[in-house]
């Protein structure tokens, strides 16, 4: 599809009337087409950053959290073993 259009553009650009006005619309075309990829790969990158950001917090809490219960579990099983 995106064939199609740069051919469609290409010939309306050759028969345009001119080189500038044929380079000004190609110069668009460009633009147009480039700019949306550049702002989603860096809206990309971005985010990948952040997922990354939240998954090291994710596994501190993991071992935080795995450390408290372990010692509530110990300890729940002291008092439950000196109570017998």
């Amino acid at each position: 599809m995106f064939r199609s259009i740069f051919f469609a553009l290409l010939f309306y650009a050759i028969s345009s009337g001119g080189l500038y006005q044929g380079l000004i619309i190609s110069i668009f075309y460009a633009v147009g087409m480039g700019l949306p990829l550049v702002l989603i790969t860096i809206l990309v990158a971005k985010t990948n950053e952040l997922i990354l950001e939240k998954i090291t917090q994710t596994l501190f809490l993991k071992r935080l959290s795995g450390i408290i219960l372990t010692i509530v579990g110990v300890y729940l099983g002291m008092m439950g073993y000196l109570s017998f």
